[in-house]
């Protein structure tokens, strides 16, 4: 700050700064195929309401608190309980889809529903059966993922 200046003016420095950050590339944004998902979220973001941003942020704690927490009781019982209200509706089919009985828990983060299902399959409670990769309806992201293959559907078992 220079002696002559007001104590509230802004700083020489600061106006550096600004005139620095203007200097950025010019050469306009990649197109969106080509962004990284980091870049599409930030961007998605810029363009929120605050209180839209506090509800993502809500959503970032609760997936970070399902980091290497085990399954809640609760949960698995939930699940168990949404699989036989949709099981009268797939008695003919290979079962019920995983990705039906994740609509019915939105708030609950994917790992931490998956960690629930394969919770509840090693206690004998259901069956996670594969789905076969040749079948068009086959959506991968709607699976769970493991060493076994993709689970795709849900069976109780009796």
């Amino acid at each position: 700050m220079r002696p002559d200046e007001p104590p509230s003016a802004p700083s020489s420095r600061v106006q550096m700064k600004l005139v620095v950050g203007e200097g950025r590339s010019s050469s306009p944004p990649p197109p969106p195929r080509f962004r990284v998902p980091l870049q599409r979220a930030i961007d998605a973001m810029r363009e929120l309401f605050p209180a839209e941003l506090a509800e993502v942020m809500r959503f970032v704690d609760k997936v970070r608190a399902a980091r290497g927490a085990a399954a809640d009781p609760d949960l698995v019982s939930r699940v168990l309980g949404e699989l036989l209200r949709l099981l009268p509706s797939y008695r003919d089919t290979p079962g019920v889809p995983v990705s039906l009985v994740r609509v019915a828990f939105p708030e609950v983060p994917k790992t931490l529903l998956d960690r629930a299902l394969l919770t509840a399959e090693e206690r004998g409670l259901l069956r996670l059966v594969a789905a076969d990769f040749t079948a068009a309806f086959v959506e991968p992201s709607a699976g769970v993922p493991t060493a076994r293959g993709l689970l795709y559907f849900i069976v109780p078992v009796r």
